[in-house]
């Protein structure tokens, strides 16, 4: 069975509501590849969800079934390991006070794919901004899709 270690971050400038971007290494066993992508209204959590999502469905499509994820995201690493997905699940998506959950079409997502009975997906807390090459590169890409996103708002406001 094919396995593969992702590192996978977000970034936002001007949280909440502005530019964003989010980014992954998939690290093969002799190299590895970034896929990252942007949006020009967004927040940082919703970056770093997106991170994950995006990820995991890139790499079923390529019929990889054991996934360790390694995020420095508490909010992505908690909603899994700490089982909030699966009362959120219960709950119809709202949080415990009857509020929609914020994300909460990310969260769907990620839930299909980590309840999939044939893939097996590990997450990992890592620190953040602590010298990891691979978290590190996640993260230079994550920003430089941050100004992807801000070009694209510049050029849609001066069209």
């Amino acid at each position: 069975m094919k396995s593969i270690i992702v590192y996978t971050d977000g970034a936002c400038s001007n949280n909440p509501g502005g530019p964003g971007g989010w980014a992954a290494t998939l690290n093969y066993d002799d190299r590895y590849d970034v896929i990252s992508g942007h949006s020009v209204s967004t927040t940082n959590n919703r970056m770093e969800l997106t991170a994950v999502v995006e990820s995991i469905k890139y790499l079923t499509n390529k019929n990889y079934k054991n996934i360790i994820i390694n995020s420095d995201s508490a909010y992505v690493i908690n909603g899994i390991n700490k089982g909030w997905i699966y009362e959120w699940a219960k709950q119809g998506w709202r949080t415990k006070q009857g509020n929609e959950l914020a994300n909460s079409d990310l969260w769907k997502e990620l839930y299909k794919y980590y309840t999939m009975s044939n893939v097996n997906i590990i997450f990992n807390k890592v620190a953040g901004h602590s010298g990891h090459t691979f978290n590190d590169i996640a993260d230079e890409e994550a920003k430089k899709e941050v100004e992807h996103a801000k070009r694209k708002l510049f050029k849609q406001f001066y069209e």
